[in-house]
């Protein structure tokens, strides 16, 4: 196995993920700039950050599915593509229902990208060496986090809130070119995961009781860390100690996060 191309197209991936965890993190850092330009109460802000989650989650097992019968080139240019077409129509959504609806068709992107990601390590890597790729891998939602609360308060004053669209959208785009031109499926013959074989049960898979326990922990983790970060900004920006730093802190905790992910997968 060629660890140079091994890496390459790890890299490339890891760089997609983070592009659509741009887009999936942007609503959170200008949650009040969206509820001042449409006129929104908090819960309907809210759902703008927390459909999108829903619509990844729903698309974690149809992920799998698309994965195995398109492989991980198209599986990950499908996800970008979705991420890069619900950027655009949100930019010029007129209403929060079509903002709604673009944000639905990005989440389709990052519930692919989530399965993908892994899958194309394990393929490339074996078990002994998958620890450092896993755990660069592992640090795309936290570290696309703290890129998006870092450069919040800067994009929304040049461009109001649809600067964090128009920056997701960059990135997506520049992920998508590097995709199609580095990313393949290694043969057959060096393939350390069987992630295309048409040998491979999911529905075995499902009848696993500790693959479904291990998911449910890191489903509950996640949505105390996101539930967390999703609000703790707009709250801390009321507080007159903190005001406009408060997303700088947001992303000095994101920030924590992956310097402590890479060095536990080290």
């Amino acid at each position: 196995m060629n660890m140079k191309r091994a890496w390459t197209v790890a890299l490339v991936t890891i760089f997609a993920g983070v592009a659509l965890a741009l887009v999936q993190n942007k609503v959170a850092p200008c949650m009040v700039t969206l509820q001042n330009a449409f006129g929104i109460d908090m819960a309907s802000a809210g759902w703008l950050s927390s459909l999108f989650s829903l619509v990844g989650i729903i698309m974690a097992i149809p992920a799998s599915i698309i994965l195995n019968k398109l492989g991980p080139k198209k599986s990950g240019i499908l996800a970008l593509v979705c991420a890069i077409a619900g950027s655009l129509i949100g930019i010029f959504a007129g209403s929060v229902a079509l903002l709604m609806a673009s944000r639905v068709i990005e989440g389709i992107g990052v519930g692919l990208i989530s399965v993908i990601g892994p899958s194309i390590i394990a393929m490339w890597f074996p078990e002994a060496k998958r620890g450092l790729p896993m755990s660069i891998w592992a640090v795309y939602q936290m570290g696309a986090q703290a890129v998006m609360f870092f450069l919040a308060g800067v994009l929304t004053t040049a461009f109001g809130w649809q600067g964090m669209w128009w920056f997701g959208l960059a990135a997506c785009v520049v992920a998508l070119v590097f995709y199609v031109i580095c990313v393949k499926s290694p043969r057959p013959e060096d393939s350390y995961a069987d992630v295309e074989s048409p040998d491979v049960s999911i529905a075995e898979g499902m009848k696993s009781v500790p693959t479904w326990i291990m998911a449910l922990v890191t489903f509950l983790f996640c949505m105390g860390c996101f539930g967390f970060v999703n609000w703790i900004a707009t709250y801390w920006a009321t507080v007159p100690s903190i005001g406009e730093g408060a997303n700088m802190w947001v992303g000095y905790f994101s920030l924590a996060a992956v310097v402590a992910a890479i060095i536990m997968g080290t």
